[in-house]
């Protein structure tokens, strides 16, 4: 897949406007639970936006890129993947794949 496709593209503008209330939905249902029937439909939007960010992790998998060195465009699967896990961006996206929600408590006091 090409770093510079419209569908690449498309799909970082979505990543980039789901982070916000991903991040806010998950401080409230942290501080208030999910008990209600609000909360529980903010936990639907959680998972679908953790579904988001596992896409984003293989579109990242499959993406090319251009060597710094040579002005190459690379397209090895093996280089790709190892470009992206050891000097990418990896690690926060695995961490915003995963599901906070649910280490929290159910109830709040």
């Amino acid at each position: 897949m090409d770093a510079q496709s419209q569908f690449v593209l498309i799909f970082k503008i979505i990543i980039s406007i789901i982070v916000v209330p991903n991040v806010l939905f998950n401080l409230y249902i942290m501080a208030f639970g999910t008990n209600s029937d609000i909360n529980k439909q903010m936990s639907y939007v959680l998972r679908f936006s953790e579904i988001l960010f596992f896409l984003e992790i293989l579109q990242n998998f499959f993406t090319s890129f251009s060597d710094p060195e040579h002005y190459d465009v690379v397209t090895s699967l093996k280089e790709i993947a190892q470009r992206y896990i050891l000097h990418g961006s990896f690690i926060p996206h695995a961490l915003a794949m995963i599901p906070w929600w649910i280490f929290l408590p159910d109830v709040t006091e």
